[in-house]
């Protein structure tokens, strides 16, 4: 079972009520900071059992495309606002960690 749920700060019984309640889509926001990456993912459910984890990290376009995983599903319904947002989000992120990785060279 999908247990990264934990990452979001959601328990066991709110990933499931994301995952099935029927009524709206949601997603949740994790990130990390440490020396050699910003790490951002978005965890977001359709309501209708779809559920995507989307990531910043991205191996094929680095900083400049995402990574999206079904997790425990086939398809997963994405609202066009919400994937703006995510994407608004995961380039806010990326700015604020580069200017992090910057000023953290200049007082070295």
């Amino acid at each position: 079972m999908f247990e990264e749920y934990k990452n979001f700060g959601l328990t066991e019984n709110e990933y499931w009520e994301r995952r099935q309640n029927m009524n709206e889509a949601s997603y949740h926001l994790h990130k990390t900071f440490n020396e050699e990456e910003g790490n951002t993912s978005v965890l977001y459910f359709d309501s209708d059992d779809g559920v995507a984890l989307i990531s910043a990290y991205c191996e094929v376009f680095d900083d400049e495309g995402f990574q999206i995983k079904l997790i425990d599903c086939e398809y997963c319904d994405i609202h066009f606002y919400h994937m703006q947002e995510i994407i608004d989000i995961f380039i806010a992120l990326a700015e604020e960690f580069n200017i992090k990785m910057l000023e953290e060279k200049v007082n070295v």
